[in-house]
C-alpha cells in the first residue's frame, strides 16, 4: 500500500500479523505523519527508510501545515541515525548521478 492509501487498512489491521519490517521509498518527501500510519497498522518492529535527502522535499500546500513539512528521514538523521549511501543507482544516466 501507499503512504496515502495505508489509512484505508484500518478495519483489518488488527486482524493481521504484524509485518517484519517496513519499507517506506522515498521517505525524504513523506512528511512525518504521513510515514506514521502504516507504520502504526503495520506493528513492525523494523523500519526501513528509502529516500535522498538532498532531492525534493515534502509537498506542503498551506502554510498553516508547515509544522508537518519534517519528514521522519530528517529527523532521524538529525538525531545521529546513520545513513546509507548507494554505491550504485541505476535510474539516472551516469552523467547527472
Amino acid at each position: 500500500a501507499t503512504l496515502n492509501s495505508a489509512a484505508r487498512l484500518r478495519p483489518s489491521a488488527a486482524k493481521n500479523e504484524p509485518f517484519g519490517v517496513i519499507v517506506v521509498d522515498e521517505a525524504a518527501q513523506a512528511t512525518e505523519p504521513s510515514t506514521m500510519v502504516p507504520l502504526e497498522l503495520a506493528r513492525s518492529q523494523r523500519c526501513v527508510l528509502v529516500g535522498d535527502d538532498r532531492q525534493l522535499p515534502p509537498t506542503i500546500f498551506t502554510a498553516d501545515c508547515a509544522f508537518a513539512a519534517r519528514t521522519l528521514f530528517e529527523r532521524l538523521r538529525q538525531r545521529g541515525h546513520a545513513a546509507e549511501m548507494l554505491a550504485e543507482q541505476y535510474r539516472m544516466a551516469p552523467e547527472i548521478s
